[in-house]
């Protein structure tokens, strides 16, 4: 503390032998260094006062006490004695002696402190003034001011008085010895740079050192460490403070360090020995130590003046190389002059050999050197050996050794490559030393160029093209981080390169091959700073050497080499990129097994997926995904997954107009092939049975279909494959070819026919561009980087809200015939590793391992786009495509959750409407899209079990709903239904006749005609469907017959009008579908107007529908309705007469037949025989019927025989006489009966009379015709009999079994399933054919030719006897089976129970009278309540149809149905789309649908012939003929009838009206109403 009481607030350093004041609380001390002899700090030091009274008594002592001389102790006669001694003047002496009086005065301890500093100041700025004599006085009163207790500025002022005195001429070497003790004493570090300075005027600059040459060197080495810890500890002080102060340590470091340079280089014998090697020791730790770069020159220069005089001591020479090795790096010029200058002398004193040595040892242990400056510098000493070539006593450095080393530091230190390569360059520039590089082994340099080229990017981890990104680069934000030293430097390495692969060209004449090859990947390795016209010449030289260098087994390193330079840097003109890959993909593809043995590919493809894993070009992602994919198979999991990866982002991508290229895998065009090759890449793994690649394939597919942001045709090849998926009853996966959706796709107009008719309905262009091919509007295979401008992007359009807005159409991406759906056919068989399901217990099996795809992914999106909507071209293809998907329901096992959530969707969607509109560009109705969620909710009838009572009733509801609200769905909605009366019998019967009421309300639409009429004859045939009862079944039963009755008379217009104008075959594509080998419309494109074209067919089920529900009807009620329907069966001819054509001749027939009889068809009495007497026979044409009587004349029993259009009906007659009472008296007869005749007693005209006459007159042409007893009678009854009662039709039965598709093949079975065989035998009934009395259908009945049972059913009005080929023999001699084919092949209808697996094909069976195949294809045979793992529906809530007994096995199958026909033949059948059908309802089902077919078959191969005649109606034409041969010929009567003949004439009898019951004139079979009687056809009347 001052004499103010204030810190100076600088560092102290207390006197050892002292006590540390307050001052020196906050001082750190400096510790003298205890090395070498130096004094202990235990020894005390003479005060200032005692050693200045050793050096005046000429002698040293410790132990005096200090002086305290006040300023009169000297006297006058000392002063005089003074003089005399010194040779002076008195004057002079005099003048002295004041002014030490005075000075001592001041400098007395007494004074105050602040005069006694301000003496010292005064007395050092006039020290030359003083004698010696009182400067040793002046000396010693400054003891206690230089004290550790004295204040820094009494301190400082002592110092300085000290430091002056050094100047004075005066001093001797006693004197300068005497000072130097006194200088070099360390009191405190911030006394320091006073002691240096004072030391230097001490020496004069380093020139006199003699009076303290010992003492000097061992002070400088010694003061040199601890002023150089001392600087260590306060730059460590202020290191973490923002704004750093100077430093006086360092200004005193520098000074000590400049004088010890000044002092060796004037006095260099100053160091020797110990000190010297003491001193060289402290230079290379403070090199070592500090990175202050002027320390680092400080050591440098002083290293330069030491060599110039001295010699490096032995131990430290290496140690002395290394500090100027990483010396030498400093930008300074004139420390990298010193340095040179240093290591010259080096060569020069110790041997250019060793410096050699050691500059190479250096660099060979590289991995010891962490900082690395060392070896660089080492580096830049051996460039200047190499460029000195061994002049100015430089060693000539061996060029091996040099590779050698290089390489080693290389390899071990990556950041050195630069100064390597520098190193390189400088050989090669200069023509001698290129000529010994070019001669030596290149072994090492091409390892070192190989890391170094290989490792420049890596020293910042960043690609070496990053250098080159625009600004509007996405990577460029990241680049700017490293616009950094880093940085430079590595753009500095890769130009270093550059420089290299230059100056290697520069010799290109006189390379050998391997050098060449070196310089050429050096080339490309450096690309990115190459002109592009460089490497694209460097590019042509590497594709004609592709073969060789892939036999020289170093592909691999080319390949990475043209990846890196050209494809990999994004600045490189696109058409080289992308000339790379493709050369690339080409080359490996050539050596596919030589790659294979190298093993190699797997790091190609990692460098790859690293490098371009944001490449935005599809030109070049497209080549990348199909080179990745098609080794991803052998690649690693890990490797797999980041191709997936890849593929993944690269099928995100966008095209733009020049990005639009071919899809070389695919007949179409397609920008983006990433997504088509993943594809691919499922369908290999799936075929090679790596499960766990298939579900990383699949969960990848998926990712691209849901991905909004992605282009709608890589969306849509994804789900290409995802809508093919399905699985068999263990879930095992497989893929199909070609969804049945052809049908639903033409109602959508994505066929080309249905696009075309409809163009063309439309009467403009304006469809032109979806009527276009696929490809319309595309280019082809793009010639290097050309595209077509014209080409459009695919970009999804889902509106801000995501609902309800779709793209305008262009061309569309999907269309049936168009691109092939799949990469590559998928094959027909299922996966053994692959599953949907994971309920099935699926373990390793032979050695292979399981997977389970997540099939929920997949119909999430499906629900999320039919919820939300999407791209038209998404949701029309899913609209399209999951009807046939929903037809496998093993597909759907433990899937409930998503049945349910699809079902209250769709049934929302349709009762509201709110499902999506297409837009109005396609010429797509919303009616066509109703169709769709129509035909899928007729697929999930087949998952009734999962949904409860009121959803299957709201199911039957939105059908009948939708035949009257959407007239594109009406066909699909009445089909439904079809099925529903199998399915769901019971929710049908609840709403029935709503049903039947909304039908009667269409009629009108005349191409819902068929539909109507055969669900009418189907749901007659389930009893458990309808319920015929109470006070509505009147209505219902009207409703009904008033359907067919309009469609009676619609047909008869029609048929009246084809006689007009020529009948038309042709069936508009829209509505017919595609039609190729078979037709498979749908059901919305079925209206190819049969009923318009054929109304024969229309006329004939409108008949069997009446017939069918008349006998329907409970007997007791069956009359009430015979008055209406006799009514509104007649028609007014064109004359305005009331007429009934034949058929419903036929059917009033019927009606008499059944109206009261329910007991069936009738048969004659066996055992009625003339045993009981002579037996007379007569036959009459009575009305509309034959009656045959045969009686015996002797009793009267007679056998009636009536022979009707509808049947035959056999009956008893006998009259039963009562016993004569005796009195009755026998009758006489004036005839005499002899013989045989004494027994007649009655003939068969008694019993005619008996049972249908009375003496009221009968009008003539009603009364009964006699025919004759001869040959033609006889043979016109017998062909009557001939005709049945019943219309027989016949049907193929075909078992495929598994894998069969040829014909013979199939037909040579003769068994089938357990599935098939439960089938068959609810088909039908097994019977007996030999000695049939039915109609076999041409089924041998006599030597069971064709087998001995068939199966067959029949009802009243209908029989159908089915053609089973496994119930047929298969004979050794018929390998052809050409017995089999003889049935089958003439067969209009087939059913066809496919098991093989795969999918029926229509021309299998050829034959010019297949037209319908009814395919059924097993789907699902495990227990049903397997499906249903995860619905909330219990049993009890289910409504369960009853279905009478069936087998385990039926309860437990699902089965696809679907119709198939020829081209040729309409297609208006409910199975015309795949319907899902249980095993109980198959039958009957099946059967309806052959029945139907059948007749449509019979009325079809008619249609330009005339009619298909009915067996009833063939009757009635037997009964007319016989009418018109015997009528009015008075065969039977010699009475002329008049009225009869034409039946059209105008004349007759007059109108007879009876309420509304009759009205008008009635023509009937030839017959004219005569005095209003035929009224009475109306036979309920009699009741």
């Amino acid at each position: 503390m001052d004499s103010t009481g204030q810190s100076d607030g600088r560092a102290r350093c207390s006197s050892p032998r002292r006590k540390k004041t307050p001052d020196d609380a906050q001082v750190k001390h400096m510790k003298p260094e205890a090395d070498h002899g130096s004094p202990s700090n235990e020894i005390f030091t003479p005060t200032l006062a005692e050693r200045v009274r050793d050096l005046a008594v000429g002698r040293r002592s410790t132990t005096l006490p200090q002086s305290r001389v006040g300023g009169d102790a000297i006297s006058v006669s000392s002063t005089t004695a003074l003089a005399r001694s010194s040779g002076v003047s008195a004057g002079q002496v005099e003048s002295d002696r004041v002014l030490r009086e005075k000075c001592l005065q001041k400098l007395d301890p007494g004074r105050p402190l602040k005069d006694r500093i301000g003496a010292i100041k005064a007395a050092s700025y006039e020290i030359r003034q003083y004698s010696i004599e009182t400067l040793r006085m002046m000396w010693s009163r400054l003891d206690d001011l230089s004290s550790a207790e004295a204040s820094l500025e009494a301190r400082q002022a002592s110092f300085d008085l000290l430091s002056q005195s050094a100047l004075h001429p005066g001093l001797g070497d006693k004197d300068l010895e005497l000072l130097f003790s006194m200088i070099t004493t360390i009191i405190s570090p911030t006394d320091s740079r006073s002691q240096v300075l004072a030391v230097r005027h001490l020496t004069q600059n380093g020139a006199v050192v003699a009076p303290f040459k010992k003492g000097l060197s061992e002070y400088l080495v010694t003061n040199l460490k601890n002023l150089y810890d001392a600087t260590l500890e306060a730059r460590s002080a202020v290191k973490k403070t923002k704004s750093r102060p100077p430093l006086i340590e360092e200004n005193i470091l520098e000074a000590l360090l400049d004088l010890i340079n000044e002092i060796i280089d004037r006095n260099p014998t100053t160091f020797e020995n110990e000190n010297l090697s003491r001193l060289v020791q402290r230079l290379i730790s403070i090199a070592n130590k500090t990175t202050v770069r002027q320390d680092l020159k400080q050591v440098a220069l002083l290293f330069r003046t030491i060599t110039n005089s001295l010699q490096i001591p032995s131990e430290h020479f290496e140690s002395t190389i290394e500090v100027l090795c990483g010396i030498s790096r400093t930008t300074d010029a004139n420390v990298g002059e010193a340095t040179w200058a240093t290591i010259i002398n080096l060569l020069a004193s110790s041997g250019q050999a060793i410096v050699l040595d050691v500059l190479f040892d250096i660099l060979r242990s590289t991995s010891k050197h962490r900082q690395g400056t060392t070896v660089r510098g080492a580096l830049l000493l051996i460039k200047h050996f190499v460029e000195a070539k061994g002049g100015d006593g430089v060693p000539l450095v061996d060029i091996q050794q040099l590779l050698y080393a290089l390489h080693v530091v290389v390899s071990l230190a990556p950041r050195l490559q630069g100064d390597c390569l520098q190193i390189l360059i400088s050989c090669l520039e200069d023509r001698e030393n290129a000529g010994r590089l070019l001669a030596s082994d290149w072994s090492s340099l091409n390892a070192l160029v190989y890391l170094a080229s290989n490792t420049a990017q890596d020293i910042v981890g960043l690609p070496s093209r990053y250098p080159q990104l625009s600004s509007s680069s996405p990577l460029a934000p990241f680049v700017r981080q490293y616009q950094t030293g880093a940085f430079l430097k590595m753009q500095d390495n890769w130009k270093t390169l550059q420089r290299l692969a230059y100056a290697m060209n520069s010799h290109w004449y006189s390379l050998n091959m391997s050098q060449r090859s070196l310089t050429l990947g050096l080339l490309f390795n450096v690309g990115c700073w190459v002109d592009d016209s460089t490497l694209g010449m460097a590019l042509e030289h590497i594709i004609e050497d592709e073969v060789e260098m892939l036999q020289r087994g170093d592909w691999l390193s080319h390949l990475m080499i043209l990846l890196e330079v050209i494809t990999f840097d994004t600045s490189k003109p696109l058409e080289m990129r992308h000339r790379v890959l493709v050369c690339i993909e080409e080359a490996v593809q050539n050596a596919e097994d030589q790659l294979a043995t190298l093993k190699k590919m797997e790091k190609l493809m990692l460098v790859i997926l690293k490098k371009m894993a944001k490449e935005f070009e599809l030109v070049l992602t497209n080549v990348l995904v199909k080179f990745l994919v098609r080794y991803a198979l052998r690649a690693e999991a890990k490797t797999f997954k980041a191709v997936l990866a890849f593929v993944v982002n690269a099928a995100g991508l966008e095209a733009t107009a020049e990005q639009v290229v071919q899809n070389p895998m695919s007949s179409g065009t397609h920008p983006n092939c990433a997504a088509t090759y993943l594809v691919w890449l499922f369908q290999q793994c799936l075929v090679s049975q790596l499960p766990s690649q298939t579900k990383q394939c699949f969960d990848s597919l998926v990712l691209i279909a849901s991905n909004a942001t992605a282009p709608t045709d890589s969306r849509l090849i994804t789900m290409k494959l995802l809508s093919r998926l399905r699985c068999n009853s263990t879930y095992a996966l497989r893929v199909v070819s070609v969804p049945d959706t052809l049908g639903l796709a033409a109602a959508l107009c994505r066929t080309q026919a249905s696009a075309q008719a409809q163009t063309i309905s439309r009467g403009t262009s304006s469809r032109a561009s979806v009527v276009a091919e696929p490809s319309s509007g595309r280019t082809g295979r793009m010639s290097g980087l050309e595209s077509s401008k014209s080409a459009r992007s695919r970009s999804t359009t889902r509106s801000a809200d995501g609902r309800d807005r779709f793209i305008k159409a262009t061309a569309p991406l999907w269309m049936y015939p168009g691109s092939r759906g799949l990469p590559v056919d998928p094959l027909q068989e299922y996966s053994k590793s692959v599953f949907t399901y994971g309920g099935y217990e699926h373990v390793k099996h032979d050695g292979v391992d399981t997977a389970v795809l997540e099939i929920e992914r997949w119909l999430d999106l499906v629900l999320d786009v039919l919820q939300h909507g999407s791209d038209w071209e998404i949701y029309s293809y899913i609209l399209v495509h999951l009807p046939s998907q929903l037809t496998n329901v093993a597909f759907f096992a433990g899937r409930m959750a998503f049945v349910q959530t699809l079902h209250r969707l769709i049934l929302l969607q349709l009762r509201t409407g709110t499902f999506h509109e297409p837009p109005a560009s396609t010429g797509v109705k919303k009616g066509d899209v109703a169709l769709c969620l129509y035909n899928a909710m007729t697929v999930l009838l087949a998952y009734q079990e999962s949904l409860g009572r009121e959803q299957l009733d709201e199911t039957v509801r939105i059908f009948f709903s939708g035949i009257g609200l959407w007239d594109r769905a009406a066909k699909s909605c009445i089909h439904a239904l079809a099925l529903c009366s199998h399915e769901i019998p019971t929710n049908l019967r609840r709403s029935l006749l709503v049903i039947i009421q909304k039908m009667s309300q269409i009629i009108t639409q005349s191409h819902l005609a068929v539909d109507i009429l055969e669900f009418l004859a189907g749901l007659v045939r389930l009893p458990n469907a309808y319920h015929i009862a109470g006070p509505e079944s009147q209505d219902f039963l009207r409703t009904i017959f008033g359907i067919c009755i309009s469609y009676i008379h619609y047909a008869r217009e029609q048929k009246e009008k084809s006689t007009v104008a020529p009948r038309s075959s042709h069936i508009p594509a829209r509505y017919s579908g595609v039609s190729n080998k078979s037709s498979t419309s749908s059901e919305a494109s079925q209206s190819s107007d049969v009923q318009r074209d054929l109304p024969e067919y229309v006329f004939a089920l409108a008949y069997h529908v009446l017939t069918f529900w008349f006998l329907a009807i409970d007997l007791p009620e069956r009359s009430k309705h015979v008055g209406w329907i006799v009514k509104n069966l007649t028609w007014k001819d064109e004359f305005g007469n009331e007429s009934m054509e034949e058929q419903s001749q036929v059917a009033l027939d019927m009606i008499h037949r059944t109206a009261y009889n329910d007991l069936g068809e009738t048969q004659a009495n066996v055992d009625f025989d003339d045993a009981n007497g002579p037996i007379k026979k007569e036959t009459w044409l009575y009305g509309m019927s034959i009656i045959s009587l045969e009686t015996v004349q002797s009793t009267g029993l007679t056998l009636i025989t009536k022979r009707q259009a509808s049947g035959t009906t056999h009956a008893m007659y006998q009259q039963y006489t009562a016993r004569l009472p005796p009195h009755h008296v026998p009758m006489s007869s004036t005839s005499t009966n002899t013989g045989s005749d004494a027994d007649v007693k009655v003939f068969p005209q008694h019993v005619l009379l008996q049972l249908g006459f009375t003496i009221a007159p009968v009008p003539i042409p009603l009364q009964p015709i006699l025919l004759p007893e001869d040959d033609f009678i006889k043979r016109a009854i017998s062909t009557f009999d001939r005709n049945d009662t019943v219309d027989g039709h016949k049907s193929g039965v075909i078992y495929m079994a598994q894998a069969q598709t040829s014909e013979i093949s199939v037909l040579a079975n003769t068994y089938g399933s357990k599935l098939y065989e439960t089938f068959l035998s609810r088909l039908g009934t097994k019977v007996r054919l030999q000695d049939a009395k039915f109609n076999t259908q041409g089924l041998d009945r006599e030597s069971d030719l064709d087998g001995t049972h068939t199966y067959a059913w029949r009802d009243r009005v209908t029989e159908i006897v089915f053609h089973v080929i496994t119930m047929m023999p298969t004979f050794d001699d018929d390998p052809q089976c050409t017995n089999k084919k003889r049935h089958i092949g003439n067969d209009y209808v087939k059913i066809i129970f496919n098991e093989s697996g795969l999918p029926f094909r229509f021309e299998t069976f050829a034959s010019q009278f297949n037209h319908v195949n009814i395919v059924i294809t097993p789907e699902l045979t495990e227990p049903r309540h397997s499906i249903l793992t995860d619905t909330n529906i219990s049993s009890d809530s289910l409504d369960q149809p009853d279905f009478g007994d069936t087998s385990a096995e039926e309860d437990t199958a699902f089965f696809t149905v679907q119709t198939l026909c020829s081209s040729s033949f309409p297609l208006i059948s409910p199975a015309a789309t795949p319907k899902v059908v249980s095993a109980s309802a198959l039958p009957g089902f099946v059967r309806q649908l052959a029945l139907n077919a059948s007749v449509l078959s019979l009325v079809w191969s008619n249609r330009e012939g005339g009619e298909n005649l009915s067996s009833w109606r063939n009757r009635l034409k037997e009964i007319l003929k016989l009418r018109q041969r015997y009528a009015n010929t008075g065969t039977s009567a010699n009475v002329s009838y008049p009225g009869m003949g034409n039946p059209h004439d105008r004349g007759g009898a007059p109108s007879y009206v009876d309420g509304d019951r009759w009205t008008g004139k009635l023509t009937m079979a030839g017959l004219v109403e005569q005095d209003q009687f035929l009224h009475s056809a109306d036979f309920t009347r009699w009741n």
